[in-house]
């Protein structure tokens, strides 16, 4: 028997080998297209046997060596006349089972020794784009270091393409990304996950409000200018349209988890591996046979155990991305609803959407919101799945999950139905058997107690980086700089012992730096970006630390400057956000009152004075215009305090100056709408999910009083000049 895999090489050189959105969607949708092909190709040998099926590698098993071939040849030429410019390359190794090919037992030593030949394989290879002559010279394609091609000949081929000079491999990906496109619109609009979890969405079911491409998002919005919001503005609905965000989010883990695929499977407790791996799989069809390991063995070394488990953990996980992509996108339908009476179009564009990442394009306005919401959705998806929950980084460090015990299993069940076992410590020498009656009572109450303390696992965590850019920014740029900002988010996520989402997000205003690295570094030190993204269920936690930040802030000599804590957490950041805006009164304040623009904005200029400054002298100067630049900061902070009583309580509910910098850009970009419903949910008014509760007439009517208040919150802001705000002061520093 042979183990066979089949995998696309260079797939980001291949993505992102043109800067047109429309080719990087294209050539995005055909490396997910491998499983298919393959499984196409297998209808020319007798048997074969799935392993794995993700995006872009997949894993079987066939018969003979000849079978090997045939298929890895199939497939191979598949790609090549259906993908050009898609590296796909195949190995086979010798399989130690000799049974079943349908149905093989595949060991974490097998998985091992096939990615080895394979990466031995790709080092004797030509690189796919040797596949292209040039000789004779020939005239270059169009964003592209490829021959020009002639015309596809396909009746549905768009009329710019046909006029110009495109690779084949340029006009394969723009041809193909209609497809993408729709593909996305479907999942939409069909909503089959979130029907099976209740949650369907009207908004997200009409496709008439669904876009494929921002061009077309931008052209429905623009129909609609000048139209009247909820709130009783007008605003140009195309004006709002001229920042967009490109949001990356990546799972955290998950390489670890497939790296390590038998660990992996150990923490799972055996009685959730029987019924979710094995039955789950034998009753859906998948495996086809019953599972191999009886009621008493343990089913971690069942034969078949490792591709079960691989098999499963791969749907289970394109699920909750699914979900979780669909329910952000049902959010910011909502919010949107809330701003624009007549919506004329839902503002997500989908690009890709595949194995534990997902990339987005949606208007700056929702672009947190839906990031937000994605990775919260994220969470809960996989807490709440029996499989997914206990491969989580707190199963997989040993704090959830199953905990070892000696003795038998013994099976229990929790409050909510769910079955849970402690793992058994088989030792060889069955000592524990020959223990007389004192040591079976105190095994029986250390079991006892392991089990009252068993942990039940707990969610997976995702990280997202967020770049805001012009509308007719490169897309390909804004990639790399969402992908530079999930680094520092994983960083900080992955952190042994505080493992949680995070979300980073940049605002480019020009583009004079385009180096992420430079960019992020320019104000590293007055952010407390990256934001921790907590659950619900950590809320009053996340309180009562606010309350012990703010008493050691206050312990603190005044005279010395605090250094940034730790990063905060996103909800916490809405509520400081709500509170500058002056959306919500401070504690000991009867009316909101908003934060001075001015002196936000010379807060501001201060810390991007001291940043620039301590680049630019070495290390004893900057130190001494550091404390210098903090000295002014600090007497712009206690000027505003005592200018008023009121003024005074907000700045301590904001907490302090090196918040100032986010607080002016979240206030630039996050909805009032968002802002508002957090509030609501605190006051617990806030009623079914993406739908207004019965109590929003009356806090519509309290939207109004907010609104009628404007001009006393803005009385802190009477020095303002035009031009002079903090977005245009953040702007110039950026500069």
């Amino acid at each position: 028997m042979k183990l066979i895999m089949l995998e696309t090489n260079g797939n980001q050189r291949f993505v992102f080998s043109s800067p047109r959105l429309r080719e990087n969607v294209g050539a995005s949708y055909l490396i997910t297209q491998l499983a298919d092909w393959t499984e196409q190709a297998a209808k020319c040998i007798d048997k074969f046997g799935w392993v794995s099926k993700s995006s872009g590698k997949v894993i079987l098993t066939v018969a003979t060596e000849d079978d090997a071939r045939k298929l890895i040849g199939e497939v191979t030429r598949k790609a090549f006349s259906a993908a050009p410019g898609l590296d796909v390359s195949g190995v086979f190794v010798d399989l130690n089972d000799s049974g079943d090919v349908e149905h093989p037992h595949v060991s974490d030593s097998d998985l091992r020794k096939v990615h080895k030949t394979a990466v031995e394989y790709a080092l004797n290879r030509p690189p796919a784009q040797a596949r292209f002559s040039q000789m004779p010279f020939l005239q270059r394609g169009r964003d592209s270091a490829l021959p020009a091609s002639s015309r596809l000949g396909v009746c549905d081929e768009a009329r710019d393409d046909k006029a110009t000079a495109l690779s084949l491999s340029s006009r394969v990906c723009r041809h193909h990304a209609i497809a993408a496109r729709l593909s996305f619109i479907e999942l939409a609009v069909e909503q089959k996950d979130l029907e099976e979890l209740g949650r369907r969405h009207d908004l997200l079911g009409r496709e008439d409000l669904l876009t494929r491409d921002p061009t077309m998002l931008e052209e429905k919005l623009a129909r609609s200018i000048s139209s009247e919001t909820v709130d009783g503005r007008d605003r140009t609905e195309d004006e709002r349209l001229s920042k967009v965000a490109v949001i990356h989010i990546d799972g955290n883990g998950v390489g670890e988890i497939m790296r390590n695929l038998q660990k992996s499977l150990e923490t799972i407790p055996d009685g959730v591996f029987r019924s979710e791996v094995l039955a789950e799989q034998s009753s859906s069809g998948v495996a086809g046979e019953s599972a191999s390991a009886g009621p008493t063995d343990d089913p971690h070394k069942s034969p078949d155990a490792l591709r079960r488990f691989l098999l499963e953990i791969n749907r289970r996980l394109e699920k909750a991305m699914r979900i979780s992509f669909l329910t952000a996108w049902a959010r910011v339908a909502s919010l949107a609803q809330k701003d624009v009476k007549d919506i004329a179009a839902i503002p997500v564009v989908p690009v890709i959407l595949g194995g534990d990442d997902a990339t987005v394009i949606t208007d700056a306005t929702y672009a947190l919101p839906f990031t937000e919401k994605f990775l919260t959705a994220f969470e809960e998806e996989t807490g709440k799945d029996a499989l997914l929950k206990y491969l989580g980084p707190k199963s997989r460090q040993g704090t959830g999950g199953c905990t070892e015990s000696t003795g038998e299993d013994e099976k229990a069940e929790s409050a909510d139905g769910t079955a849970k076992s402690i793992g058994k410590d088989r030792s060889a020498d069955g000592a524990g058997e020959s223990a007389g009656n004192n040591g079976k009572d105190s095994e029986r109450e250390s079991k006892n107690a392991e089990s009252a303390s068993e942990k039940q696992g707990g969610p997976m965590t995702a990280a997202a980086g967020v770049a805001i850019v012009p509308r007719k920014f490169p897309f390909h740029i804004a990639y790399d700089l969402a992908e530079r900002l999930i680094k520092s988010a994983k960083a900080l996520g992955k952190e042994p012992e505080k493992e949680c989402s995070t979300l980073n997000f940049h605002v480019l205003f020009d583009s004079t730096v385009l180096d992420p690295d430079e960019l992020l570094r320019s104000y590293k030190s007055f952010t407390r970006r990256p934001f921790k993204v907590i659950a619900e269920r950590d809320t009053e936690g996340r309180a009562k630390k606010r309350q012990s930040d703010t008493s050691e802030e206050a312990a603190e000599d005044p005279h010395e400057r605090p250094a940034l804590r730790e990063h905060p957490a996103w909800k916490e950041m809405c509520e400081r956000t709500a509170l500058f805006k002056g959306l919500k009164p401070a504690d000991g304040n009867e009316e909101p009152l908003a934060f001075p623009k001015t002196r936000a904005a010379r807060i501001r200029k201060l810390q991007s004075d001291a940043a620039r400054e301590e680049i630019a002298s070495s290390a004893e100067q900057a130190q001494a215009k550091k404390q210098k630049s903090d000295e002014k900061i600090d007497a712009e902070w206690q000027a505003a305090k005592d200018s008023s009583g009121e003024l005074s309580n907000l700045l301590d509910a904001i907490g302090g100056p090196d918040l100032v910098f986010d607080l002016i850009e979240l206030a630039d970009l996050l909805p009032q709408s968002y802002l508002e419903e957090l509030a609501r949910k605190e006051t617990g008014q806030e009623g079914a999910a993406g739908h207004k509760s019965a109590t929003d007439q009356q806090n519509d009517t309290v939207q109004k009083g907010i609104t009628s208040q404007t001009s006393r919150a803005d009385r802190g802001n009477s020095d303002s000049t035009n031009g002079n705000g903090p977005a245009a002061a953040s702007q110039e520093a950026r500069k």
